[in-house]
């Protein structure tokens, strides 16, 4: 169940808002002292917090929020204020605030707002999870540095850069980075808008709108541009301008807002070379580019390998619940020796399909060589005999399929 306090020196208000929360099955506890609703604050586990500003005492709510976001980062915090208060909203939201309240609150805009933050409460315990899990896998298996580096680098950078740019061949994980980003760091109250960038917009007003719905949908997170090389030629000048500027001014009133949005972007190719063929923007290139980040392939750190197999049973195994009691080391040997050209991508695909046809929940090599030739079958057939190709591929898999007793699901 979760739990949420509410903090406020006036036990009337605290006491209507408990009742007509719990009318909606959502329990409330508050507490009117500020000191010892701080110390409630650090002292327990809470799922949401919400403060008044305005205390009537030594401390007030924007003091016990500083403390709480000191030693509770990961908790949405929801500031209660009145008509009267000067700060505007994305003053709060740029301290860390999940939202604010204004009196005299709405009920249904109050349930509104609890609901979106216990669901971000929820991400955010998964991230960590995620996190959590990971990092004492790296040390106990000893990789070589290449994703510890990364873990200790994406914590050091969470808050700084506004832009970056990350690069890396298709399937080496750059959403996944990028979604560590943001959820390492302030921006992680905000939302995680995703965008595949394409070149099919060409109209300047479709564009201009386009971006400004965007940036709108991404205000106060992060804003993830994939395969950014893919805009057209319009659409980069537009974004590169929007960024230049730090403003985006298409509005029905023509007024301009200013941006609170990470952006960040990703690409499988090289940039600098498509600027010498003048398929991409310098200028777009030089805002974005002011901090990189770049995601070896798979090829260049075989010494990961086996962590990420196990990972990847683990995880595939749970999602279809079979459980793999042994992974013999000529399985995992013989993935060694693939060239894997879709990256991680692909051995999470090739090791879903070990999972399906394991031997009696064992992955042996006849396993993993039939999860190869399978892989092959569903993403590489490109050469001029098709039909033969297949033929021989389908060949392939009967034989081995006779060889060991395989469990379909």
């Amino acid at each position: 169940m979760s739990k949420i306090l509410l903090i406020d020196d006036n036990k009337a208000y605290c006491d209507q808002i408990k009742k007509s929360l719990e009318l909606k099955n959502i329990p409330i506890e508050f507490e009117t002292n500020p000191a010892k609703g701080l110390e409630l604050a650090l002292t327990a586990d809470w799922d949401v917090i919400l403060i008044d500003m305005v205390l009537g005492h030594w401390l007030d709510g924007l003091a016990i929020l500083e403390e709480i976001k000191k030693q509770k980062d990961d908790v949405p915090l929801i500031l209660i204020s009145g008509s009267n208060v000067t700060n505007s909203a994305s003053e709060y939201l740029n301290a860390g605030v999940f939202d604010y309240l204004e009196k005299p609150i709405e009920l249904e805009r109050m349930l509104f707002t609890i609901n979106n933050a216990l669901n971000l409460r929820q991400l955010i315990k998964l991230n960590k999870t995620l996190i959590n899990e990971l990092e004492p896998s790296i040390s106990k298996i000893g990789l070589g540095h290449t994703l510890q580096k990364a873990i200790n680098l994406l914590s050091s950078i969470s808050d700084k850069p506004e832009r970056l740019l990350i690069l890396g061949e298709h399937g080496t994980g750059k959403e996944l980075i990028a979604k560590m980003i943001h959820f390492n760091g302030k921006r992680k109250y905000g939302p995680f808008i995703v965008h595949y960038c394409n070149d099919n917009e060409t109209d300047p007003d479709a564009i201009k709108l386009h971006c400004y719905q965007l940036l709108k949908s991404a205000q106060h997170g992060t804003l993830f541009l994939k395969e950014i090389q893919n805009l057209s030629k319009i659409a980069q000048k537009h974004l590169a301008r929007l960024l230049h500027q730090n403003f985006f001014g298409f509005n029905s009133d023509s007024s301009n807002h200013s941006v609170d949005v990470r952006i960040i972007a990703s690409t499988s190719q090289d940039l600098k070379a498509l600027i010498q063929e003048d398929a991409f923007l310098p200028e777009l290139y030089e805002l974005l580019a002011n901090f990189t980040i770049k995601v070896p392939p798979l090829r260049e750190r075989k010494g990961d390998i086996p962590a990420l197999i196990q990972h990847f049973v683990n995880f595939e195994s749970q999602n279809v619940g079979i459980f793999i009691q042994h992974i013999s080391p000529e399985a995992i040997e013989l993935l060694l020796q693939q060239d894997w050209p879709g990256n991680t991508a692909q051995l999470k695909h090739v090791v879903r399909l070990m999972v399906l046809h394991n031997n009696n929940g064992k992955i042996d090599a006849t396993v993993a060589k039939l999860a190869i030739k399978i892989n092959q079958l569903l993403t590489g057939l490109k050469n001029e005999d098709h039909h033969q190709e297949l033929k021989n591929l389908f060949n392939d898999i009967l034989q081995l399929k006779k060889q060991t007793t395989v469990n379909l699901v």
